[in-house]
């Protein structure tokens, strides 16, 4: 009997540091090879430490299906670089991972405007786990919001 896509994501759930990395099984076909690049290579995994050039934010549960940490330092009014953690299924570290990159040289407007959609579409993510990626948008503009009020 195949395992099921909803029980391959469970008990794949993890939160993604350097230390602990899950393997995406081999029967795992239904991702999309960016989805299975970026949980097997995740880029920018980790936290900055709290300093003034860095900002941090959070949205989401283990209740909820997927939690997201992100922080980044801002240099020049644009996002430098970008750390995350993360806790969910592969479709979340996948997207975690990518958004990280392209995060890089953003401005706060374009954090405030930031869409969970063509990351939905980029990453091939099914309609079930579309709401975990509107949690990592409330992260993104949780991002934002602590940004704005930044000394």
């Amino acid at each position: 009997m195949r395992p099921s896509l909803r029980s391959i994501a469970r008990s794949h759930a993890c939160e993604v540091s350097l230390d602990n990395l899950a393997v995406l099984p081999e029967s795992a076909t239904q991702y999309s090879p960016d989805v299975r690049e970026h949980f097997a290579n995740p880029r920018n995994v980790g936290r900055f430490e709290d300093q003034r050039d860095v900002i941090s934010a959070t949205a989401g549960s283990a209740e909820q299906g997927a939690k997201f940490w992100l922080s980044a330092r801002i240099r020049d009014d644009r996002i430098e670089s970008v750390r995350y953690r993360v806790f969910g299924c592969p479709h979340c570290i996948a997207a975690s991972s990518l958004v990280s990159e392209q995060l890089i040289g953003a401005t706060v407007e374009q954090l405030s405007d930031w869409s969970w959609r063509a990351l939905a579409d980029h990453l091939s993510v099914p309609p079930e786990k579309r709401g975990r990626l509107l949690i990592l948008e409330d992260a993104i503009r949780a991002l934002a919001k602590v940004w704005r009020a930044a000394p």
